[in-house]
């Protein structure tokens, strides 16, 4: 993306600047709407914008924070996931950036993986391609009932 410019990045935000819709929008406003300014905070920040480079800074040191708790309790495979996972990763430091790897299943099988690692100690990944609801139930019906995972 070019460097973004008050012209062509801010047009539809145009009306934004008046501090009564800030606040107005601010409380209203759902985690799709914010998440529609991402791209343009990232553009922003990559321009060097200090605002924006400090909001970048704030998500990545929350990220940094998840990430180093991770590898303090033995995890030894980290993914970044979502929609900000690419473009965050850059700004990450380097000494994590190097523990990354690709995900190798989607967020909920890892959820459900560090839930039973948690009540029942090392047991092994679920298997793949299960429908994520029957796993729930599963891992569920076996914590209630004090079995096996």
């Amino acid at each position: 993306m070019d460097e973004p410019t008050k012209q062509n990045s801010l047009q539809p935000y145009s009306t934004a600047w008046d501090p009564a819709r800030i606040v107005r929008f601010a409380s209203r406003a759902t985690p799709a709407a914010f998440a529609e300014l991402a791209p343009l905070v990232l553009a922003y920040a990559s321009a060097k914008d200090p605002l924006a480079v400090a909001i970048v800074e704030e998500a990545v040191d929350a990220a940094q924070h998840i990430i180093e708790r991770l590898m303090d309790t033995g995890s030894i495979a980290i993914s970044l996931v979502g929609g900000l996972a690419e473009p965050l990763t850059p700004w990450l430091p380097s000494r994590i950036r190097d523990r990354l790897t690709t995900a190798q299943s989607d967020p909920l099988d890892g959820a459900i993986l560090m839930a039973r690692r948690a009540f029942f100690g090392h047991v092994r990944p679920p298997p793949k391609h299960h429908v994520h609801m029957q796993r729930l139930h599963e891992v569920t019906v076996n914590l209630v009932a004090g079995g096996q995972a």
